[in-house]
């Protein structure tokens, strides 16, 4: 281990985030990046703390838990949480549109919000193989066009699940995409494949997306707030103060089963948390990109008490 990964791993054990350590270095992007790829490989970090200030901490390397919890705390200050919703880039495709990103980044920076979630199908892979489509013919070569093209921003953390086409590698060769990235890209959190639940304050919501074989699959957990991916439109889905939020993609890779073509875009979601730390009221904004970001449809839900 270098002299470099020593002073990072020792201004992580006193309790610096990442940022801040990057900050006292005064390390070029791409130089945090790479040495704390090479630390990555001395030590394992399964002690991970995500704040909603785009803030991650590594905490001394601990023995991994072995609970398997799809849970993921998101740590806030306040009562109100705001993120941006993606989903279904598809990378590798033919009509991937990566460049996007570049817009959600500036939207992101500009409206002061440090977190992005995704909701599944990152990467195209060889599912239902079709040459003519791809772009890059290997689930490598696509999960390495994602790392290259993929904005980074020190203030800005992406918390990704996985869907049908990523999991297609994992299946069929233990390729698991999720992990890859994220050991080079730290700011790619990997939070697992079909669902996932973030814990804020006193509460969660769920993240959902099809996998193989399971397209009629139920979120283990009951959960009033659900984000999908995998139908690559935006559609919510509300009975009794529950909501399903179905979230748009970001690609032009639309499923030919839908009939007709999917507008790509991003949701601007506000969650406003009650006294006790419960889900209260969400705020949707669904913005739709051609040429910039433009507001398409706002939607207000309150939550039912449970």
């Amino acid at each position: 281990m270098g002299e470099l990964e020593q002073q990072i791993f020792f201004l992580m054990s006193t309790g610096l985030s990442l940022n801040k350590i990057k900050e006292k270095l005064n390390l070029p992007d791409q130089m945090f990046l790479n040495a704390l790829k090479r630390l990555k490989q001395f030590h394992q970090f399964h002690d991970k703390d995500y704040y909603a200030t785009g803030e991650i901490f590594y905490n001394r390397p601990q023995k991994k838990r072995d609970d398997e919890s799809r849970h993921h705390r998101l740590h806030m200050g306040n009562n109100k949480l705001r993120v941006l919703f993606i989903s279904d880039l598809h990378c590798g495709n033919m009509k991937d549109n990566l460049g996007l990103l570049n817009q959600l980044y500036e939207y992101a920076i500009t409206q002061n919000i440090h977190v992005i979630i995704n909701t599944g199908d990152f990467i195209e892979n060889i599912y239902h193989l079709e040459e003519r489509k791809l772009r890059e013919k290997t689930v490598m070569g696509q999960i390495r066009r994602a790392i290259r093209l993929y904005p980074y921003a020190p203030q800005i953390i992406n918390l990704n699940l996985y869907g049908n086409h990523d999991q297609y590698s994992l299946k069929e060769d233990g390729i698991n995409v999720g992990e890859i990235i994220e050991q080079e890209r730290y700011d790619l959190v990997f939070l697992g494949y079909g669902e996932a639940y973030i814990d804020v304050l006193d509460d969660y919501f769920a993240l959902q997306h099809n996998l193989i074989n399971k397209s009629h699959q139920r979120l283990s957990e009951d959960s009033k707030l659900v984000f999908k991916g995998h139908s690559h439109k935006t559609k919510y889905d509300v009975r009794d103060g529950e909501a399903h939020i179905y979230v748009p993609t970001l690609s032009d890779a639309y499923p030919a089963m839908t009939g007709f073509k999917c507008h790509r875009g991003f949701l601007d979601v506000e969650i406003v948390f009650d006294l006790e730390g419960k889900m209260d009221r969400v705020y949707i904004q669904n913005f739709i990109i051609e040429k910039k970001p433009s507001l398409a449809s706002e939607f207000v839900l309150t939550l039912k008490k449970k």
